[in-house]
């Protein structure tokens, strides 16, 4: 529902952007216009804006939206949004197939949700109500399965699609400088574990590094706490969004993820694939 630079949002995006325009007639809705992924939209004349911040208003005028349109499928990516269309469906309001995409691993979803115990309710008696679910790899799929015990012919698996500009040809040059610039990408939340990747780099003393964060979110107060209390000012550069990821992935030496889990991070497999070396932390 928003333009934020989050894994979901991008793959939606992409799935968007490359939906084959000859068999399908297609309608992508936002809640709030503002974000650094309203330039990846290729077709902006099918984008409908809500300009709603609060997702409850996003939910009063989505259902008068409901009421004078008309749809054969409605995708889903992000895990409120997914319960409030299976509601919909359920109660008869949303007559449209519903496509489910999960983005991460059940159990870590309803670990760190807010709404927990919406979450089993939806997973363990709801979700087989559901059309068809989009997993982005085959663990992902077990995963899925075994918690929900939806039928195995409604999940699907496809893997998250990458822009072709990261497939241009980058020179793998070798780290000769003694400082090494790191970069990670991510939501500033519990899953990304940036408190303690700050920690483990406040060890390194054999060579010098800086790392860039790009990011937002609910922890961003804290990192900024432990980043002057660590006295790394000067070696952590923390942002919000960036304009071009590609020339950020391109100008790091090491990209990181400290993230306690994933399910397919698009920041790993651009880095990859520009041929950078990719660091976890364990």
């Amino acid at each position: 529902p928003n333009l934020n630079y989050g894994g979901a949002e991008k793959v939606t995006i992409n799935f968007f952007n490359y939906l084959d325009e000859k068999k399908f007639e297609k309608k992508l809705l936002i809640q709030a216009k503002s974000g650094p992924l309203f330039t990846k939209i290729f077709d902006k004349q099918n984008v409908v804006f809500f300009n709603s911040k609060r997702f409850i208003f996003f939910f009063y005028l989505f259902l008068k939206y409901l009421k004078t349109s008309k749809y054969d499928y409605v995708y889903s990516t992000l895990s409120h949004v997914s319960v409030f269309l299976l509601i919909l469906k359920i109660s008869g309001v949303l007559k449209s197939k519903l496509i489910i995409r999960e983005s991460n691993f059940i159990k870590n979803i309803i670990y760190s949700s807010k709404i927990k115990f919406l979450l089993i309710i939806y997973y363990k008696l709801l979700y087989k109500k559901i059309d068809i679910v989009i997993a982005s790899s085959k663990t992902m799929k077990r995963d899925i399965f075994n918690i929900t015990k939806i039928q195995k012919k409604k999940i699907i698996v496809i893997y998250n699609p990458i822009e072709s500009i990261f497939f241009n040809k980058i020179s793998n040059k070798k780290i000769l400088s003694k400082k090494i610039n790191f970069l990670s990408i991510g939501r500033l939340d519990i899953q990304k574990d940036y408190e303690n990747l700050l920690t483990s780099l406040n060890k390194i003393k054999k060579f010098n590094w800086t790392l860039k964060i790009i990011g937002t979110g609910p922890k961003r107060k804290n990192i900024v706490e432990l980043i002057k209390k660590l006295n790394l000012k000067s070696k952590i550069k923390l942002i919000s969004k960036s304009k071009n990821i590609k020339e950020e992935i391109k100008k790091c030496d090491i990209y990181l993820n400290s993230s306690l889990w994933e399910g397919m991070p698009n920041a790993v497999l651009e880095s990859l694939i520009m041929k950078k070396k990719v660091f976890f932390l364990n």
